[in-house]
């Protein structure tokens, strides 16, 4: 059920690209934050974003990489 709410989330939105929240972290050299927090942020900030089905630590959203960056990694 989880999944199928994921996939239907994720069907809503345009061909975005997608980001590893982990990978992000590990080249930051920094913290993330947590998957919900990291939604929360970005679809306040007007981008569009939701879980993938096809990565646990991953998103889908049209934010520009640098915008993704400063929104997410904790300093």
């Amino acid at each position: 059920e989880k999944l199928l709410e994921t996939m239907l989330s994720e069907s809503s939105m345009r061909a975005y690209g997608y980001y590893d929240l982990h990978v992000i972290a590990k080249k930051m050299g920094g913290k993330i934050l947590s998957m919900e927090r990291a939604l929360e942020m970005l679809n306040g900030a007007g981008f569009p974003s939701s879980r993938t089905h096809f990565c646990p630590t991953a998103i889908r959203t049209d934010a520009p990489h640098e915008k993704l960056l400063e929104l997410l990694v904790k300093k």
